[in-house]
């Protein structure tokens, strides 16, 4: 069981588990009926996604310090006490089923959803990395988050065998 994080229309992986839009706005042109039948999402929930304010600064952000403005703000708006409740249910769901959040943003590093990752990581979500290659990036993860929970997959035996090599270098017990 764990929580992916990913981009809304992309194709459905097996195991995926329930997908959230956390976003503003529903998909245009597209409708309601066939929202979870396009791979967009089964629940719209709004709740986890920046205010417009927030949004337009998002959407402007061509430099690094930009973005770190971007995410103070978007964190400011996940700590209110509703918000946080919201991103402790998901942390401890995602111990007990499986389910997606995603937004449509072309790039996780420069869209709320890699916020929204770092925000469940703090929580001690479990977590999944579908595609982990040899696994360097759940090893910095599980570094870095020391109460979430990782799992690595991949298509590629021999992807797989080198991300169990670094993982036992590696001395974490969370992956």
């Amino acid at each position: 069981m764990a929580v992916r994080v990913l981009r809304l229309g992309s194709d459905r992986v097996e195991g995926e588990g329930l997908r959230i839009g956390t976003v503003r706005r529903p998909p245009r042109g597209v409708p309601k009926t066939e929202f979870s039948s396009q791979n967009w999402y089964d629940v719209w929930f709004p709740n986890l996604s920046p205010s417009p304010e927030t949004m337009k600064i998002g959407k402007n952000v061509s430099t690094d310090r930009q973005w770190l403005a971007f995410e103070k703000k978007f964190r400011a708006e996940m700590v209110t006490p509703e918000n946080s409740r919201i991103l402790d249910l998901l942390a401890a769901l995602s111990h007990h089923t499986n389910f997606s959040v995603g937004c449509y943003c072309k790039d996780e590093a420069r869209c709320h959803r890699s916020v929204l990752r770092k925000l469940l990581m703090e929580k001690g979500a479990k977590v999944a990395d579908v595609g982990c290659g040899a696994g360097l990036a759940l090893i910095e993860m599980a570094r870095a988050y020391p109460k979430s929970e990782f799992h690595g997959y991949d298509i590629s035996k021999h992807a797989l065998e080198r991300a169990r090599t670094n993982l036992e270098d590696s001395g974490l017990q969370n992956i």
